[in-house]
């Protein structure tokens, strides 16, 4: 396959992707909307927002990084693999610290509270899922993160179904989404390894402040 033919065939799967990827999301969040009802849809809103806020925290833009430098030279991959992986890990633990200072000094309700400890574990997972998305780029695999945004759209949606017709609480769906989250960074996880195979992990400490310097 030439270069035009694997541009064509990425962005086909990436346009794809987002369309049926939206179209889930805007069933979903019309129905998660009707169901909790004003207050109980501004705690969810409010809980998803707030939580992104702090999501810049656990990327700091290494995911873009990763693209350009592993496109490259995809001898690097074991390299930002591990080295990235660890950041990402202690950047997470301050992210989620900070998140559950800052909304308790609001002194929200308990259960807005629990509401965004669970999306705050959302969007920590999603930053790691991100991490494989960019090794995918960076090797124009896009097929892989196409079917995990889908994927993703699609496992929210039955979802938010089910934990509707158990007459859940808005705690539920913020539950779906931590679960939803796991289970797509668990797909690919194993796509990474299924195609890519266990690359030998490097940590070196020097390579941490140029790159988050850069990053």
């Amino acid at each position: 396959m030439n270069t035009v033919q694997r541009i064509l065939k990425n962005s086909l799967f990436l346009l794809l992707s987002n369309i049926v990827s939206k179209i889930l999301a805007f069933f979903y969040i019309i129905y998660i909307a009707r169901y909790l009802g004003a207050e109980g849809f501004g705690v969810f809103s409010f809980a998803l927002a707030f939580t992104s806020i702090f999501g810049v925290l656990v990327d700091l833009g290494l995911n873009s990084l990763t693209v350009r430098e592993i496109a490259r030279s995809k001898s690097l991959t074991g390299k930002y693999l591990g080295n990235i992986s660890v950041m990402k890990m202690i950047l997470s633990a301050f992210t989620f610290v900070l998140v559950v200072i800052t909304i308790n000094i609001f002194g929200y309700s308990q259960e807005t509270n629990k509401v965004v400890y669970l999306f705050a574990l959302y969007v920590i997972i999603t930053s790691f899922t991100n991490m494989f998305y960019a090794f995918f780029q960076a090797y124009e695999k896009m097929e892989y993160q196409s079917i995990g945004q889908v994927l993703t759209s699609f496992l929210i949606l039955s979802g938010a179904l089910w934990a509707i017709s158990k007459e859940l609480n808005v705690i539920s769906f913020a539950f779906v989404y931590f679960i939803v989250s796991v289970i797509i960074l668990a797909y690919n996880g194993l796509v990474y390894l299924y195609h890519f195979g266990l690359s030998k992990l490097e940590i070196d400490w020097d390579f941490w402040k140029p790159t988050i310097k850069e990053a």
